[in-house]
């Protein structure tokens, strides 16, 4: 209920203000920037982080020196989040910068959990970089710090993401292992939306393993398990995809009407513009499967018909551009107006499609 958690903030802050409590008014700044970010209202979320900033007395000289630094705890939190807030405008270089400074900053206070949960933030940041290698060392060194200590969210994410980064690097059976140690510990947290996304990730490494039955099971497991619509989502269009890159009619118009609703509850977010291209990729492709098949391959899909999914794919990409230049991530816009033109090419609007 982030829009009711932002009116809660927005009082506090007013609140402290007026009675002078300037360090609890920054740190409450900070929470409200992350609800902003949950409801995909970036810009809000950026002023959010600088008045917070501003409030401390953070400023770009004091970075070299943190020992310092006043409300250095304060100071370092705010900067996680503002590391959040870059990463889902697809800024991963800033994000990593900024880890960096809070990292520092958490040395020097010796907060050791924070520090390692922030290692494990920059591997991400490396991640969309394309730092693979690099990521793949800095979780390796996190995991085994991680490795003594008791089941906590921190020890779940340091796998997931350990898991993550293998499968991408191509080591498919060692990301396998890795996931499933990850999700037990998930579940002996019983953290639904945790669990839910490791399941998506096994998913997809048994999907990179070929081992399709199995893929399919982790993506059900995932959409009924979490309590995040845009995990749902996104297990529900790794499960379609899948269904029509194996050519399997089963379950297809089911499963794209009920993407096709929940797509559109979701809030702005990259993940869910993403969502979208992803679904609309496959509308493609499953036009091109049925080409390929025959007319009487396509009496199976009512919902899905050839010009029916071009119709669909067009409109999803549609929105992904408009979305996309909402929140300014450049990259995604370009992916979306690329995928788009495709679809125009296929239909041939030739001007359209250039």
């Amino acid at each position: 209920r982030f829009a009711e958690a932002v009116t809660m903030w927005q009082r506090a802050i007013s609140a402290f203000k007026n009675g002078g409590d300037e360090l609890q008014q920054a740190a409450t700044l900070g929470n409200l920037s992350l609800a902003y970010q949950q409801l995909g209202q970036w810009n809000e979320a950026q002023i959010a982080i600088s008045q917070s900033l501003n409030l401390l007395g953070y400023t770009q000289k004091q970075q070299e020196n943190h020992s310092s630094i006043k409300n250095s705890q304060i100071i370092a939190q705010i900067l996680d989040i503002q590391g959040r807030l870059y990463l889902a405008q697809n800024k991963p270089e800033d994000a990593l910068n900024i880890w960096q400074q809070a990292v520092d900053i958490y040395e020097k206070i010796g907060d050791k959990n924070a520090v390692i949960r922030d290692r494990i933030n920059q591997a991400q940041a490396m991640q969309a970089l394309g730092f693979y290698r690099r990521a793949e060392k800095t979780l390796e060194e996190t995991n085994k710090i991680l490795d003594s200590q008791p089941n906590t969210p921190l020890k779940v994410t340091g796998l997931r993401s350990l898991g993550n980064v293998v499968q991408v690097t191509g080591d498919l059976k060692t990301s396998r292992e890795v996931l499933l140690q990850s999700l037990e510990v998930a579940k002996s947290l019983s953290d639904n939306k945790v669990i839910g996304d490791i399941l998506v990730s096994l998913g997809n490494t048994a999907r990179a393993q070929e081992d399709t039955q199995a893929a399919i099971k982790y993506y059900q497991q995932a959409a009924k398990t979490t309590n995040s619509p845009t995990t749902a989502i996104q297990a529900l269009v790794n499960q379609f995809s899948l269904l029509v890159d194996n050519g399997e009619n089963k379950d297809l118009d089911t499963l794209s009407s009920q993407i096709q609703t929940q797509l559109t509850k979701l809030p702005l977010s990259r993940s869910a513009i993403f969502a979208k291209i992803n679904f609309a990729q496959s509308l493609i492709d499953l036009n091109g499967t049925q080409s390929a098949s025959g007319s009487k391959k396509k009496q199976n899909f009512k919902n899905l018909s050839s010009q029916n999914s071009y119709l669909s794919a067009a409109q999803l990409l549609a929105d992904s551009v408009e979305q996309a230049r909402n929140l300014q991530d450049k990259r995604t816009e370009s992916y979306a107006l690329g995928m788009l033109g495709k679809v125009y090419e296929k239909t041939q609007q030739w001007d359209n499609a250039q």
